[in-house]
């Protein structure tokens, strides 16, 4: 009788053993990663946006650079030359996102500066949204002899500086996953979900792209 009943309790822990595995591995399958997550917080715009307008130009290589917001999440064109297309949704250390915002800080960005816009031209938009306040400023980009203003100008100068080095800021943030977003979103025939507020069907359309 002992040795049954030892035999019994002796199936009975690996039983029980087995069912937590299985139950532990269910909930570790179901548990969705990060990147499908971002798709469903939508309630706060990014904290910064990068935004390509084409100008005059509507075959002009215009849309969406990059835009992340605070909780790390990142959705960006893989391509420059091809804006807002084949976009990308990644995920990057929060600490990293509180560094970018710093460096953008000591850019100068916040300054009090003007645009410089060409006539027609394109030009793109940069946006922060930190701590309940937002600044945008906008260029054409073109560094070209006689094209916009002279950088005879200290202003002009100042602002290309504090500029390129917000760009920078931007573009140091190295994600740690990434995926496509259309993998994200669950695009089915016919149907593009939008992600965070961006809109997929109408990209000039999103509310926070100006």
């Amino acid at each position: 009788m002992t040795r049954r009943r030892f035999a019994v309790l002796g199936l009975g822990v690996v039983l029980g053993i087995g069912g937590l595995g299985l139950a532990w591995g269910q909930s570790a399958a179901s548990e969705p990663r990060s990147s499908d997550r971002a798709a469903q917080n939508t309630g706060q715009p990014p904290c910064v946006v990068v935004w390509r307008s084409g100008g005059d130009n509507p075959e002009g290589n215009a849309g969406l650079d990059i835009a992340v917001w605070d909780d790390g999440t990142i959705l960006y064109s893989p391509s420059r030359d091809r804006l807002g297309q084949h976009l990308v949704v990644g995920k990057a250390p929060v600490e990293d996102v509180r560094d970018m915002l710093a460096a953008i800080r000591t850019a100068g960005f916040w300054d009090d500066r003007r645009d410089y816009l060409v006539p027609d031209s394109s030009f793109t938009t940069i946006i922060v949204n930190e701590g309940g306040k937002r600044v945008s400023r906008q260029w054409h980009e073109y560094l070209l002899p006689g094209f916009g203003s002279s950088l005879g100008d200290a202003k002009y100068r100042d602002f290309v500086r504090s500029w390129k080095r917000t760009r920078g800021a931007i573009e140091s943030l190295a994600p740690v996953e990434i995926q496509r977003l259309e993998e994200v979103v669950g695009d089915k025939p016919g149907v593009k979900p939008d992600f965070r507020g961006y809109n997929r069907a109408w990209p000039s359309h999103t509310p926070w792209s100006r």
